[in-house]
């Protein structure tokens, strides 16, 4: 697991770039298709968050449901309710699907058993759990997310 915390913090730092202009913008589709990897030289991978065609200035946030359902944030049918800490959250389902290796799936995801199963060999089951949380407020914002990844 240990290879892909650099693909993590990468895309979290690309999502905190977002989140922390003088007007704040929300990527609103981030997914597993939507993180680009690039091999480097030392035989890690750059990635590069890609598709920001749902991407929209917080205050412009108007549609309902941008992106792939699959990573939605509960949050994300309410144009008035969409923030940053929606990006947070699928970015949280993000890490779930690398961490287990499986495609989550909304109709049958169950996010407590699949962390449960992934607590005991990755640290990143704590991080992932506050990214999930149902309540936006509850969230980390992308720049906590970066610093409990970089320790």
């Amino acid at each position: 697991m240990t290879h892909a915390v650099p693909i993590f913090i990468d895309t979290a730092r690309a999502l905190d770039y977002l989140h922390r202009r003088h007007e704040p913008i929300i990527h609103r589709d981030v997914s597993s298709a939507n993180v680009l990897l690039n091999p480097s030289l030392n035989n890690q991978w750059i990635a590069k968050l890609s598709d920001y065609g749902s991407a929209n200035f917080v205050r412009s946030t108007l549609t309902a449901g941008p992106g792939n359902p699959t990573y939605a944030a509960p949050e994300a049918n309410s144009p008035s309710k969409q923030g940053p800490k929606m990006d947070v959250y699928s970015y949280g389902v993000l890490l779930l699907e690398m961490c287990t290796r499986k495609f989550p799936d909304p109709k049958s995801i169950d996010n407590e058993a699949l962390l449960k199963k992934i607590q005991s060999r990755s640290q990143l089951a704590p991080v992932i759990r506050q990214c999930l949380q149902v309540l936006p407020d509850d969230r980390h914002s992308m720049k906590d997310v970066i610093a409990r990844l970089s320790v």
